[in-house]
């Protein structure tokens, strides 16, 4: 990687690091250096700039506190932009999630003309999940993708995963996926983390997270002690996501990273020019129709409004522009 690569992308993780919402791990000292010497998003664009064979995108992160449950409108916006990008660059994909995403995410592609090769719906139920996620890999040919989960609830860590873990919590909350508020999100999440933990896919493809909290699929990888000192030892034992990927973005919001993801692939492959409609005026737009059309809710406010994370639509803008500028884009 040539030295104006190395300092784009680093200007895209620097303003994806950005924390308005005081989440904690991106404030942290031993997170921080450890992000800058892991490369995640380096590592993450330079596979989707060689084209792989497809990308299954895994989102939707429920909301249990309204009436019905829906996903937030973090994670879809994230991932609309990659299958977005994957589109134009003649690379299969599709969106893989549950049903308290799966029409939220059926409204942005149909909002967006997409034309993935499916927008799956995974079974809440562990052992109807499991089935469902063995026959869709063996049955078709997305073992062989890459995958990617941006803004996905995974399980907490138990006994054989860490040591010394399981005097700070209760053992119903070990091996469950948790809210940052510490609540259980079994009865809401598929078990979609299954597919970060096949062998069939571990063996062949490269697996990329997405994350802002650390309990979603990836931050597995996070160090514990920067976990412990972020969030406090007792709500880390109870909520950190124990599954790894390959590559972890870790950003302020989920979808400043899936968008700084796509820039950093144009910008590597010289087609900045994929992302010039992204703008941050297109942006809004999508999430009002997540929210108007699919029900999506703002997880901040906990209601169905145009936000992310509880943040200002100036707050959470702001990043798409600096991310536009620094790949050349007005």
């Amino acid at each position: 990687m040539n030295a104006l690569s190395d300092s784009v992308l680093r200007q895209l993780e620097e303003t994806i690091w950005q924390d308005p919402g005081n989440r904690a791990l991106l404030g942290n000292p031993t997170i921080q250096a450890w992000l800058k010497k892991q490369n995640g998003l380096q590592r993450a664009a330079e596979r989707l700039a060689d084209s792989p064979t497809g990308l299954g995108i895994v989102t939707g992160f429920c909301i249990t506190s309204v009436n019905p449950p829906i996903c937030e409108t973090d994670g879809p916006s994230g991932a609309l932009v990659l299958g977005y990008l994957c589109e134009q660059l003649k690379i299969p994909y599709a969106f893989v999630t549950d049903c308290f995403a799966k029409g939220v995410m059926q409204v942005g592609c149909d909002w967006l003309g997409l034309q993935p090769l499916g927008v799956f719906s995974c079974p809440i139920e562990r052992s109807e999940g499991e089935k469902w996620l063995q026959d869709f890999l063996t049955q078709s040919p997305y073992s062989s993708w890459d995958w990617l989960a941006i803004e996905r609830a995974g399980p907490s860590h138990q006994s054989a995963s860490i040591n010394g873990f399981q005097h700070d919590t209760p053992e119903e909350d070990w091996n469950q996926p948790h809210s940052m508020r510490g609540n259980i999100l079994t009865d809401w999440t598929a078990p979609l983390h299954l597919l970060f933990e096949s062998q069939s896919i571990q063996n062949k493809r490269m697996t990329i997270g997405i994350a802002d909290g650390g309990n979603e699929i990836g931050c597995g990888l996070l160090p514990w002690e920067g976990l412990c000192e972020a969030l406090t030892p007792e709500l880390a034992a109870k909520i950190a996501c124990r599954i790894s990927t390959e590559a972890l973005i870790l950003a302020g919001v989920s979808n400043w990273g899936g968008f700084a993801l796509a820039a950093a692939t144009c910008h590597l492959r010289d087609e900045k020019h994929l992302l010039k409609d992204w703008t941050p005026s297109f942006e809004q737009e999508l999430i009002e129709a997540l929210v108007k059309q699919g029900g999506a809710v703002d997880a901040g406010r906990r209601s169905r409004t145009a936000n992310v994370d509880g943040l200002s639509q100036a707050d959470y803008l702001a990043p798409y522009l600096q991310i536009r500028k620094s790949i050349g884009l007005a």
